[in-house]
């Protein structure tokens, strides 16, 4: 268990490494998370304040890259709670979230709100499928096998 100010994690797994396609799986299930933790921790590139509640369970293979992409199955609900970006962009949503997944530089000068409250993802074989849900809805397709950004609609 991992506490925050105002919030916790809970995390459980199990990881098989005596065998070598080295199965794993994880479960999380977390309330009032900062949104900051990604970046803090991962350095993913989500320019986003704020918090979250998580409920997520996925397992797959972690021999190596390539069997981690095809092997990720699961599921995650997210809540968030008072996000904002930091974006100094104009455009669409679904074309700065899709940057923030490539490599361009990302203006990251100006929050605003960010206008979704769930973000639903599903894994079946390394292939993300998933929304944003909010003011408007978004789908998301990320096929993490191939070397594209996801596709956000």
């Amino acid at each position: 268990m991992l506490g925050f100010p105002d919030g916790q994690l809970a995390v459980s797994g199990t990881w098989d490494l005596s065998t070598p396609s080295q199965p794993w799986s994880v479960h999380l299930d977390g309330l009032q998370i900062p949104l900051s933790v990604y970046q803090d921790w991962f350095d993913w590139p989500l320019p986003l304040t704020g918090f979250h509640d998580i409920e997520a369970k996925w397992s797959g293979l972690a021999a190596d890259k390539e069997s981690f992409n095809v092997g990720l199955n699961g599921e995650m609900k997210i809540t968030l709670i008072g996000a904002k970006a930091n974006t100094g962009s104009d455009k669409a949503w679904p074309t700065q979230i899709t940057s923030w997944f490539s490599d361009q530089e990302v203006d990251k000068n100006k929050p605003q709100a960010f206008p979704f409250e769930i973000l639903s993802i599903d894994a079946d074989r390394g292939q993300l499928t998933g929304s944003l849900q909010g003011e408007t809805r978004l789908s998301i397709h990320w096929p993490l096998y191939r070397a594209d950004a996801p596709r956000i609609r």
